[in-house]
Order: structure tokens, then sequence, then C-alpha cells
């Protein structure tokens, strides 16, 4: 049941209990923001007003809403990717608000105040916010979850590691 839970994709998007491994989180992220960078497109193009000129303002509204809902499900999603790859890591779910809100806020507040910044202090800012995104991505993809079981559940590849001993020795004992 365990190893059935992690290959249930639902389950991977949306839960916000137990851990993940490096590979899951790196595959589960990519199939997610493929289609944020899509969406994220389709909303940059959205005209309100041109497509209530076009069509009506309901359906405009419906569009309009559905693109927020698809665009807000999507981030929630990959939120509880990094949360379930932080728990992997044996950090608290805390962490969640270092990695991409002070990214995010710092980048736009850097682009909106550029001109008022300064060169030194914009470049000095924009090196903050590639050390915080260069941390998040060597946090969550490349540095190892804590072995064995921690506060957070099992070992995500130990369960996959005995789980492939078992039939192993299921096979050489027939």
């Amino acid at each position: 049941m365990p190893e059935s839970r992690s290959r249930n994709w639902p389950h991977l998007l949306l839960g916000l209990r137990g851990r993940i491994d490096r590979m899951r989180w790196c595959i589960a992220s990519l199939v997610l923001i493929i289609p944020l960078l899509v969406l994220l497109k389709f909303v940059d193009w959205f005209n309100f007003e041109a497509l209530s000129a076009a069509t009506s303002r309901s359906a405009a509204l419906v569009i309009g809403a559905f693109l927020a809902v698809t665009l807000l499900l999507i981030v929630f999603c990959l939120m509880a990717l990094m949360l379930r790859r932080l728990h992997d890591r044996n950090r608290r779910g805390w962490w969640l608000l270092l990695f991409p809100p002070v990214p995010i806020v710092l980048a736009s507040s850097v682009s909106a105040f550029a001109d008022d910044l300064g060169p030194t202090l914009s470049s000095a800012l924009s090196a903050v916010v590639l050390m915080i995104t260069i941390g998040a991505l060597l946090e969550l993809g490349a540095l190892p979850g804590t072995p064995g079981p921690n506060q957070y559940g099992p070992d995500p590849l130990a369960k996959n590691f005995s789980s492939a001993g078992q039939s192993a020795a299921v096979r050489r004992r027939s």
C-alpha cells in the first residue's frame, strides 16, 4: 500500500504529509512547471476588456476565474511538493516562507524600483535573489534526504529498497 500511494499522482501532488525523494520531486516539479509557464503566458495575454467586447462579460469572467483557479492549483501543488521534500530533509514547513516568496518579492522589488535603487544596490539584491534560489535548488533537489525514518515519516527510499530486496529474496527461494 505505501508503495502504491507514492505512485499515485493526486497523492503526490496534493498530499501535505510524509516525505518524497529527490527524483519524485524533480519529475513532479517539472511536470507542473511546464503547464505553469504556459498558463502564465495565457495570463499575460489575457485582456479582460477585449474578451468582454468580443464575447460577453460573463464569459470573460469565467475564463479569468478558470485561469486564476488553475494557477492557484498548480502553485499549491508545487508548494505541497516542496513541503514534502523539506520533510524528507527533516526541515519544518516554515522553510516554505523563505524559498518561494523571498526571491519573488525581492526580484519584483528590484525590477520595480531599479531606477531608484541604483545599479550597485540593484545588482546586490539580484545576487541575493540568485543565492536564495540556488540554495533552494540545492536543498530540495541535490541534497539527500534524512536516512531512515524522521519525525515526518519513513524514508521513501528505504521502502523501495526493502521491497526490492524482499522480491529478490523471494526469487532466490523459488
